[in-house]
């Protein structure tokens, strides 16, 4: 993935600062716990595409318990 893939993917995540409430909103959306721990400190809920590519690039899923 290069740079401006990066920034459209960056794009497309909503951000949160609370983990609760990015589980909260995943669980309301078409692909629920697909949850990275993004590297501002907040937690990202996005789609499954974006979610395995944020992987690969060396992101960790969220914790969700």
């Amino acid at each position: 993935m290069n740079r401006n893939e990066f920034n459209e993917l960056k794009k497309r995540v909503t951000r949160f600062q609370n983990l609760a409430n990015a589980i909260s909103w995943s669980n309301r959306t078409k692909w629920p716990g697909y949850i990275i721990h993004g590297d501002d400190g907040t937690y990202w809920t996005c789609r499954p595409v974006d979610f395995e590519r944020l992987i690969k690039a060396g992101y960790e899923a969220a914790p969700i318990l």
